[in-house]
């Protein structure tokens, strides 16, 4: 019991090592979803507005 309160004390005191840490996970994972976003939007874009081999058989298949 503790260990939450000291995570607690930390988070509520403005630990500024808790507050670097979080930011720097925050700003790699925001980071990567808009590198994601990137290049996934285009070929999602591709996929959506071009016909490729074997389509029809992906359309079926997705579709429940």
């Amino acid at each position: 019991m503790s260990d939450h309160l000291s995570a607690w004390q930390l988070v509520l005191g403005g630990d500024p090592a808790l507050f670097a840490i979080v930011r720097l996970s925050l700003a790699i994972s925001l980071s990567a979803v808009a590198l994601a976003a990137l290049a996934g939007m285009p070929l999602g874009a591709l996929l959506a507005l071009t016909r490729f081999p074997a389509g029809r058989l992906w359309w079926c298949c997705s579709m429940p």
